[in-house]
């Protein structure tokens, strides 16, 4: 490029040269046109330089870009080939495998997933029954707990009722009593013990609690007749006379008169002294002395203790006289023969 502008600039020299030859020597310039065409070559020159010089650098920069971008689109091509490998790669491992291995995996997993599915639904099924067994033993052992506290308590209470028997044969009422008391605590409907409690309560002289339990029993079972007798008797000791001659007149012939007429004396005599009827009493006294062996006591199964803790607060009158004799006569502490009107 330079050579070119060499010949250029001195062709331009050459010029005016052939003008002056062509014209003549009347032709030839002035020297201050001469100098002002060197000065416009000579900045021209310059100008072209300058272009030159900018074109250098334009050709620079451009190579140095060009060097930029060769090796920018060198190192993308490079990923580019890697990421081209590495997909190869991968579509070389699936040739490997096949279509058919990833389709054959895919089958096993979700014949894997079934039988996964299964086993958990037979463990749940498994749960269940074990839940329920369990529920089942648990039920099976708190009632095995509850019969043996049962059982227990039964035989609890049987050993409080054979103390209670033994200490009434003793005549420990008030002992009795409390351990009477103990053992309905364990098992309240207890019938024995109930029985016992009235027992122990009458003859220590406790009728209203007597009467009131003895009462529970002939209610709940009117057809002993254990239960009636108690029942008419505490009855009159009560002042309830009214009720006992009803009890006597409606049991005398199926509850009372087969028990002996000893039995039948001592209600006739309660009902007489419920009356105020001391004429009555001493003829009643006096008629079933006569039916007596004089001098043998009489003897039964019954105790007459409340009869003697009742006498025994009655205030002194002719009443209490003739139940008082009642009461040594049925006990057995006087003979018939003693017994003085």
């Amino acid at each position: 490029m330079k050579n070119y502008l060499r010949t250029f600039v001195f062709l331009l020299f050459l010029l005016p040269t052939f003008g002056i030859a062509k014209n003549g020597v009347d032709s030839k310039p002035s020297d201050s046109n001469l100098q002002d065409e060197i000065h416009s070559l000579q900045q021209e020159l310059q100008d072209n330089n300058q272009s030159l010089e900018q074109l250098r650098r334009d050709q620079l920069n451009y190579q140095i870009e060009r060097d930029l971008l060769e090796k920018t689109y060198g190192s993308n091509i490079q990923t580019i080939n890697l990421v081209i490998t590495i997909v190869l790669g991968v579509f070389t491992v699936i040739g490997i495998f096949g279509i058919r291995d990833i389709s054959k995996i895919r089958d096993n997993y979700n014949k894997e997933l079934e039988r996964l599915s299964a086993v958990r639904h037979e463990i749940e099924l498994t749960k269940v029954r074990i839940e329920q067994d369990l529920a089942q033993s648990k039920a099976r052992f708190e009632a095995l707990v509850h019969k043996s506290e049962e059982q227990d308590n039964r035989l609890r209470v049987l050993e409080f009722l054979e103390k209670v028997r033994a200490l009434v044969k003793d005549k420990q009422y008030a002992l009795a009593l409390d351990y009477a008391l103990l053992g309905l605590e364990l098992s309240p409907d207890n019938e024995p013990l109930q029985f016992q409690k009235a027992l122990c309560a009458g003859r220590l002289g406790d009728f209203d609690t007597a009467y009131a339990t003895t009462k529970l029993l002939y209610q709940r079972k009117p057809e002993n007749s254990s239960y009636l007798r108690n029942f008419i008797e505490l009855t009159f000791l009560i002042g309830k006379g009214d009720e006992g001659e009803g009890l006597v007149a409606e049991n005398l012939e199926k509850a009372i008169k087969p028990h002996g007429t000893n039995l039948v004396f001592y209600f006739s005599a309660l009902n007489l002294f419920h009356k105020k009827d001391a004429a009555g009493l001493k003829r009643l006294i006096a008629d079933y002395v006569k039916t007596l062996p004089a001098d043998q006591p009489i003897s039964m199964r019954w105790t007459f203790d409340e009869l003697g803790h009742f006498v025994s607060r009655l205030p002194a009158n002719e009443l209490k006289a003739l139940l008082g004799k009642v009461y040594l006569l049925l006990s057995g502490e006087v003979t018939p023969g003693s017994i003085k009107l």
